[in-house]
């Protein structure tokens, strides 16, 4: 069974990640601030293009456009 919180596979009936320690059974809580990588379920910072835990591309949000597109216009 997937951990919903941080992606780790536990065994079948366990009720709490050994991971990460949260529960196998609840929906993961939304964090602010954090980009969830798709590949490993790694919260990074907002605003990084790739994840620190396993390498893969985050995807890019509108947001993080909009953040990237700024910090062009301030530097150009």
């Amino acid at each position: 069974m997937k951990c919903p919180n941080c992606g780790a596979e536990n065994p079948e009936g366990q009720k709490l990640c050994g991971d990460c320690g949260g529960s196998v059974n609840t929906p993961p809580q939304p964090r602010r601030g954090l980009s969830k990588c798709p590949n490993c379920g790694f919260d990074n910072p907002e605003g990084r293009r790739f994840c620190a835990d396993c390498g893969n591309m985050i995807s890019r949000t509108p947001l993080v456009i909009a953040q990237s597109e700024e910090r062009k216009k301030k530097e150009g």
